[in-house]
């Protein structure tokens, strides 16, 4: 999970409530707008580089960046909503995994063909991206990478890939596989990426 400490937002008016005060399931379509505070990390071991995993004829690379596959994304999240023109919050009450009685919140964004995942703190101090499916070109991704750009403009970013071509997926892994990253390509251009950091 990608860890992101935020301030309480300002409270946001639900579509329809029916009625009810139960925290289970709100959807709503304004906008977050949290106060901006620093975003905190994990600390990561360095990339591992030159460690690809392809089978002869195989349309699938699999390489290891500990970096990339742990944090991919360029901006914190708060930040990256920010950027995004229109987009729809959907909210589900879910219980914490480690403390008991405790709900924390999970929240899914979605916008232009594309949903952000993320759990937000029962006390509002953090929330950690879960997953992502990105189809547009609105979230920009570290080294430049985003949708739309072309497969070689891709590889140019990992030297892992130096001499691999035709593959239709690229998976970027951390060495110990608890975070991954899909791209995926159609005629010759970067078409979706998906982050999966779910050990919620």
């Amino acid at each position: 999970m990608i860890p992101v400490v935020m301030a309480a937002c300002a409270p946001s008016q639900p579509e329809s409530n029916s009625g009810t005060d139960s925290p289970s399931e709100i959807t709503t379509k304004d906008s977050v707008t949290p106060i901006p505070v620093e975003q905190q990390v994990e600390t990561v071991p360095k990339p591992l580089v030159d460690q690809p995993v392809q089978q002869e004829g195989s349309t699938e690379v699999e390489i290891v960046n500990n970096v990339f596959a742990a944090d991919p994304f360029q901006e914190p999240l708060f930040d990256l909503l920010k950027s995004i023109d229109d987009f729809e919050i959907e909210k589900k009450a879910q219980e914490n995994v480690e403390m008991e009685n405790v709900v924390d919140t999970l929240v899914q964004v979605t916008f232009n063909d594309s949903k952000i995942l993320y759990v937000q703190s029962h006390d509002i101090s953090a929330a950690f991206i879960l997953s992502a499916k990105i189809n547009c070109n609105d979230v920009l991704f570290k080294d430049g990478i985003s949708v739309g750009m072309s497969a070689d403009d891709f590889a140019s970013r990992f030297t892992q890939l130096k001499g691999k071509e035709d593959y239709k997926m690229v998976t970027i892994v951390n060495d110990s596989h608890t975070y991954a990253v899909q791209c995926m390509f159609e005629n010759n251009k970067l078409s979706e990426i998906s982050f999966d950091g779910s050990d919620y």
